[in-house]
């Protein structure tokens, strides 16, 4: 079905005056400008329709030139500059009905980053999980990093999949992809981790190392989380078993280790 541009408005693209107009409809076109030949003589190089492309998000963009200099805007910025004015300070454009390609003034308008985010959920076009341009893993990895909570280390998963280690516990907290299911257990899981690997007498040497050790070469020694080795130092875990040590230590036997003793 052929567009109707019966009702179409041209105006003067702003800082583009007397090269460039843009429609309520969303196009752009350039207007007929007289140009320089090679032999000096001159001619009028006829207007056209511009076409326009789109990124990786969907938005319209074009290349307008002046001065043998060109510059890339989107076509959305140019229509609500043109038809409505600059953009207030802390707003933004935001499209009415959630098509990002549709720059019809009367989809346009200048709002808010707050309601810009309340038009993609009411939409239903927010990105997340691999739909996000930006996303370094498949919705099928994050869900692994998920379910393996408990049963396998932050730092085996994040070698795994080439991320880091912080990225790995935003997954599992629940602060990245929000949306893929989560097992109803894994709290528990996650307090319960360090435990498993650990035994009383593996509680006892980490106390012994107290002092001698940072805690984070005890944990990697252990295979725990630093936090599991502070819990059991200041007696939040294992105390049944470390109590007595962290009474009774002989400070002056500990501060005579060295480092390349426990290694």
């Amino acid at each position: 079905m052929s567009e109707d541009y019966s009702n179409e408005i041209w105006r003067p693209v702003v800082g583009y005056e007397g090269l460039y107009e843009v429609s309520n409809l969303g196009r752009v076109r350039s207007l007929d400008v007289r140009v320089r030949c090679a032999n000096n003589a001159t001619r009028v190089k006829k207007g056209v329709v511009l076409t326009l492309h789109s990124d990786d998000t969907g938005r319209m963009g074009i290349s307008l030139w002046r001065n043998n200099k060109g510059k890339t805007f989107r076509v959305h910025t140019l229509v609500l500059n043109a038809f409505i004015g600059p953009c207030p300070e802390g707003m933004q454009c935001c499209h009415w009905d959630g098509n990002a390609s549709s720059n019809k003034l009367e989809n346009l308008r200048w709002d808010t980053q707050v309601e810009n985010e309340k038009d993609k959920d009411r939409h239903g076009t927010r990105t997340v999980g691999e739909k996000d341009v930006h996303a370094k893993l498949k919705d099928w990895q994050a869900q692994e990093i998920i379910d393996t909570t408990g049963t396998t280390s932050v730092s085996e998963m994040a070698n795994k999949f080439g991320i880091s280690k912080q990225v790995v516990c935003c997954i599992r907290s629940g602060r990245t992809w929000k949306h893929l299911p989560r097992p109803v257990d894994i709290r528990q899981r996650r307090k319960k981790y360090d435990y498993i690997k650990l035994t009383p007498e593996l509680a006892k040497e980490i106390m012994r190392l107290k002092g001698v050790l940072s805690g984070s070469k005890i944990a990697k020694m252990f295979g725990v989380s630093p936090m599991a080795v502070s819990s059991i130092h200041t007696g939040r875990s294992w105390s049944r078993f470390t109590g007595d040590l962290s009474k009774c230590r002989d400070k002056s036997s500990t501060t005579t280790l060295l480092e390349s003793d426990v290694l």
